[in-house]
């Protein structure tokens, strides 16, 4: 459009002014008619009470809250049908007029598609509240409390109303509206500014100043509206100033981008040609011909004027066209005007004449569409889901697209360090998970295209080379593409159900000889999927939501989907006694074949999880604990498995393990651990660096060395019981407390088996062949007493720990514990048997054992040692009885006189050096 060249400052003249506000309130008069056409009569009777339920408090009108909320609104005084319609809410309102000398509401507007042609069924309604700035912070929150309580009022009615409250002052000043799922913040000050001067309605209030300022002098608005204001040719109290257009910075755009393409995912074709236009609008750089501006001259020109005449969404149109065939893209500008037209909501092949059905005729006739084309738009709501695909991914690509010219223009220019980058992470996050295409993850392809995406009739197989499954819509020939693939059964699934595709009507069919599913469990899956992932169940995340990582919303796990298990070679069903489905009969068989695990987060994304083997079902028992511990750990987990014979006990034992373990983290905290067998190997979930983890530990053997390990702190261990029957383990370290020993013993036939705990957890197993109870807590308090006298403390977090003897016994197919004492003896006399080593341990630093005035040298006589202090030991002892020997104490020294090994260590070495010198001292004897 050609600029006027800006003349010598000239103010308009009261009648001018007078002829401008008349125009505009015209073009206000016929787009409001447009809306409440649109609207049913309870929707427009609420539209037209905005204005006096802002103006006055009544406790019976919508959106009462309390007689102190700021309510008044400058120069506004509600007609009869305003008040007629408000007395069929409070029959009691008498309104009187009430001079204010502030009034706290300065103007009422509306902006946005409505009443254009850009308005839809899907249309919102955006309305600034503009308020007076010296308002108190406590005035404002009650005035957006009641902004809130009419928002839902119209919720209520099926009408979605949006209230931002501002004060133009601010907004001229870069205080911005907030970041919200509705507006786009204050990354895009400027491209909002443009919008509200070209869609703006004033409902009630002042005018905009922007109004009255002759087109040429827009490119220094604000040097003639201040000569205006000072000159005093306007009055201030008269008019809002929200700033003029003149300093917009190229970042706005970057962000724009960014806003468009996150709501494209659910409005494509308006946003497509928002990215359309802020593409044209960037590519003028630095001096935009923004269409508020050519509207402003259409409205201070002298020709009759029309609604359609400044029609946003038709001025759009013109720009964007403009625009790409200056570029040469036929292929960007068939898909902008179908964009134009889907937009619009008209259907010219059914729907009767108005007023939109009049300019949307007249733009189709330009662009030489012919009656097929428009029939095809036209049924756009009956596409099916090979159209909506098609067309999805064309849209996308063509979103995607905009946003990369545009972005690249803004980084060009280097604006980006002027944004808010808080508010654009948040926009990077959700355009992330909108877009993201990682394996498992269901996308959704229907943002709003069709009205039914529903099939009577699928294939489904699985392919034989690679494994994946794969859904046809018609039956499958050899080499045929699928409408959808997936790694997984459950996968393809929901992601035909989340899209509408499938449900219990459809029929599924197989390829022949494919007995896939022949009982119809594919079903039964569906089933579990629907009832806790309903396909009309809206996963969309507030944008709020990406302040925070993604945390887990529901959860299910599918076990062994369309997998069936057999446990024996001949195929037949195994029964036995060991029925943990994990460890399963003699060979220890893991029953849990595949894991799907299906979670959705709090960013509005849908997963699956498809894992095999132990090491799957362990990564999904971390991955849940991750994703739920911190936000709700107590969220339990459902399980779903329908393997025959088996499908019960598995879903209930994985179901009863994981709030097992979430449990045991929360009442333990993220220090402790979590073992578990699964097949003949165990394995541990521990907290490491933010995130729950797994490794395996190996066999029975493996798992004490494990637990032998000490980091110096403690970490409370529970030990999965499921298929440890009769193992002492469990027990043991659900027993086990920090800051104290703990000696757990059990009498058997053959001798005494005990599990001793020092004071940070680590656990210490010994068999003593043959050995009484006396003697051993005996000896072992002299143990405990001799490392007291000679370490105090013998670790600076040990001091002077407390020793607790337990004795596990059997009783009635349970294991009972019972606090037991040495005997207190008036005896001292005992042989002793003391280890002496140095810093590093007797395997490093070689050892010496003393009992009494002999000294046995493990450097001079090598393994001899065992079987020489053996016997002197024996030759102390009346009638040489052969009860198990036993070290009395441990001498370990370090260069400075301290103690360089743990509690842990010192029993450690004083477990296998006995072990030693009792099979030296009995060799008949055998160990257990």
């Amino acid at each position: 459009m050609a600029r006027a060249t800006a003349s010598p400052f000239e103010a308009p003249s009261r009648r001018e002014i007078r002829r401008l506000l008349e125009r505009r309130a015209r073009v206000a008069e016929e787009r409001l008619g447009h809306i409440h056409e649109s609207l049913t009569f309870e929707q427009s009777e609420l539209f037209s009470l905005l204005p006096l339920l802002l103006h006055i408090n009544h406790p019976s009108l919508p959106g009462f809250n309390g007689s102190d909320t700021p309510a008044g609104i400058a120069g506004y005084e509600p007609d009869r049908n305003a008040l007629l319609s408000a007395r069929r809410h409070a029959r009691s309102l008498r309104h009187q007029r009430r001079p204010q000398r502030v009034p706290p509401i300065l103007g009422l507007y509306l902006m946005g598609s409505s009443g254009t042609l850009g308005q839809d069924r899907q249309s919102d309604f955006d309305v600034w509240i503009c308020h007076h700035p010296d308002l108190e912070p406590a005035q404002i929150e009650a005035l957006q409390g009641k902004a809130r309580l009419i928002e839902e009022r119209a919720a209520a009615l099926s009408m979605q109303l949006h209230f931002f409250v501002l004060h133009a002052e601010g907004f001229r000043e870069g205080q911005n509206i907030a970041l919200s799922d509705e507006s786009s913040g204050s990354t895009q000050h400027h491209l909002l500014l443009e919008e509200f001067y070209r869609t703006g309605l004033l409902l009630a209030g002042r005018p905009p100043l922007w109004w009255i300022v002759p087109p040429e002098h827009l490119p220094r608005y604000r040097s003639y509206c201040d000569t205006l204001l000072r000159q005093r040719f306007v009055k201030t109290n008269d008019w809002l100033d929200f700033g003029g257009l003149e300093e917009v910075r190229l970042g706005e755009f970057f962000s724009a981008a960014h806003w468009q393409l996150f709501k494209g995912i659910q409005l494509p074709y308006k946003s497509l040609l928002k990215l359309l236009l802020f593409e044209a609008f960037a590519s003028e750089f630095p001096r935009i011909h923004w269409f508020a501006e050519q509207a402003q001259a259409i409205y201070h020109g002298e020709d009759e004027l029309s609604a359609a005449d400044v029609d946003p969404y038709l001025l759009m149109m013109r720009r964007i066209e403009s625009h790409l065939k200056k570029l040469g893209q036929p292929e960007r500008l068939r898909l902008a005007r179908r964009a134009m037209y889907l937009k619009s909501g008209v259907r010219l092949s059914s729907s009767q004449e108005n007023w939109k059905t009049v300019m949307v005729r007249r733009l189709c006739e330009e662009w030489g569409w012919d009656s097929g084309e428009l029939i095809n738009l036209d049924r756009h709501r009956e596409w099916k889901l090979g159209e909506v695909m098609e067309e999805r991914n064309l849209l996308m690509a063509e979103l995607s697209r905009s946003y990369r010219l545009l972005t690249a223009l803004a980084r060009e220019h280097g604006p980006v360090d002027q944004l808010d980058m808080h508010e654009l992470s948040l926009l990077g996050r959700k355009l992330f998970a909108a877009l993201d295409r990682r394996p498992g993850k269901i996308d959704f392809v229907n943002p709003g295209l069709s009205d039914n995406l529903h099939e009577d009739e699928i294939w489904l197989r699985r392919h034989p080379d690679t494994g994946a499954w794969q859904c046809h819509l018609s039956p499958p020939e050899h080499d045929s593409a699928p409408a959808k693939a997936a790694t997984s059964v459950t996968e393809l699934l929901l992601w035909l159900s989340a899209n509408g595709v499938i449900d219990q009507r459809t029929r599924f069919n197989f390829p022949p000889g494919d007995d896939a599913s022949p009982d119809q469990e594919h079903l039964r899956i569906l089933r579990a999927l629907q009832q806790h992932f309903p396909p009309a169940q809206s996963l969309d995340a507030s944008i709020t939501a990406y302040a925070r990582p993604a945390h887990g919303r529901q959860a299910l796990l599918i076990a062994n989907a369309l997998q069936p298990i057999r446990s024996h070679p001949d195929g037949l069903l195994t029964v036995s006694q060991r029925a943990d489905p994990l460890s399963f009969g003699s060979l220890r068989s893991n029953l849990v074949a595949s894991i799907d695990y299906i979670h959705s987060n709090s960013w509005g994304e849908l997963h699956v999880n498809h894992q095999a083997g132990s090491s799957g079902l362990l990564d999904v028992l971390c991955q849940h604990l991750n994703l739920f511990f911190a936000q709700a750990p107590d969220m339990r987990l459902d399980c779903y498995c329908d393997t025959p014979g088996h499908g019960a006990a598995i879903s209930a034992r994985l179901g009863q393990l994981s709030h097992r373990i979430q449990a045991h983290f929360q009442h333990h905290g993220l220090a402790s651990r979590y073992v578990l067998q699964i097949g003949e190997e165990f394995h541990v979930l521990t907290h490491k660096r933010e995130h729950f983890t797994h490794h395996p530990l190996g066999d029975r053997r493996d798992l004490l060395e494990f637990l032998g390990e000490s980091d110096g702190d403690f970490h409370a261990t529970e030990i999965d019981a499921a298929d440890l029957e009769g193992d002492l383990l469990p027990l043991v370290m659900r027993l086990n407390r920090p800051g104290r020993i703990q000696v757990c013993f059990t009498i058997e036939q053959q001798g005494i088996h005990s599990l001793v705990l020092d004071t940070t957890g680590s656990l210490i197993e010994q068999w003593h062949p043959h050995a009484g109870e006396g003697h051993f807590l005996a000896h072992l308090q002299r143990f405990f007493d001799t490392l007291r006298d000679w370490h105090q403390p013998l670790r600076e977090n040990d001091a002077s720990p407390s020793v607790e003897y337990l004795r596990l016994y059997r009783h009635r197919d349970r294991w009972e514990v019972q606090t037991v004492q040495p005997a207190v003896t008036n005896r001292p006399e005992y042989t002793e048997l003391i280890l002496s080593t140095g810093p590093a341990g007797p395997w490093s630093d070689g050892f010496s054992l003393l009992s009494g005035e002999r000294e046995f040298n493990s450097v001079e006589l090598g393994e001899r040692i065992y079987a020489e202090a053996a016997a002197h030991v024996l030759e102390q002892r009346r009638n040489r009885a052969p009860y198990p020997l036993y070290l009395t104490g441990v001498l370990s020294t370090g260069s400075r006189g301290e103690p360089d090994l743990s509690l842990a260590d010192l029993l450690r070495f004083k477990a296998r050096i006995e072990q030693r010198l009792n099979a030296r001292a009995f060799p008949s004897n055998t160990g257990s």
